[in-house]
């Protein structure tokens, strides 16, 4: 995929989105159902900010409907965006830039073919 008008980040998105959906794009050129789901992850990124600064100043701990301590209920929430960012990053299956595998000269189409070779070996293709 080429950089087009479908890689533009979408409307809405806040700045840890919009960093996110641009480092993605930096290095890979993702299909379409692999922008449904940066789309998806830059989303969860933002919701996971406003959580996180909803909670900055609360008390992690509230009072429940019989006057016991129960955890904060943003708290849940944001583990629960943290839960989907982590499973929509890893269908993303972006690589790590690690020992085993070097980025570094590969033009973004190079670390594309790269990319999905990795993913459709951890998926167990041949």
């Amino acid at each position: 995929m080429t950089k087009s008008t479908s890689t533009r980040a979408p409307s809405g998105l806040g700045p840890r989105g919009r960093r996110l959906w641009r480092q993605v794009l930096r290095d890979f050129e993702p299909n379409l159902s692999e922008i449904e789901l940066l789309t998806e992850a830059a989303r969860t990124v933002d919701r996971c900010e406003v959580l996180e600064t909803a909670l900055r100043d609360q008390p992690l701990t509230t009072a429940g409907s019989r006057g016991q301590t129960v955890a904060h209920p943003l708290l849940a929430e944001l583990r629960s965006e943290r839960t989907l960012l982590s499973r929509l990053l890893s269908q993303l299956a972006i690589p790590h830039a690690d020992n085993e595998h070097t980025w570094d000269g590969l033009t973004a189409s190079e670390r594309s073919r790269r990319a999905a070779r990795i993913r459709w070996d951890r998926r167990g293709g041949t």
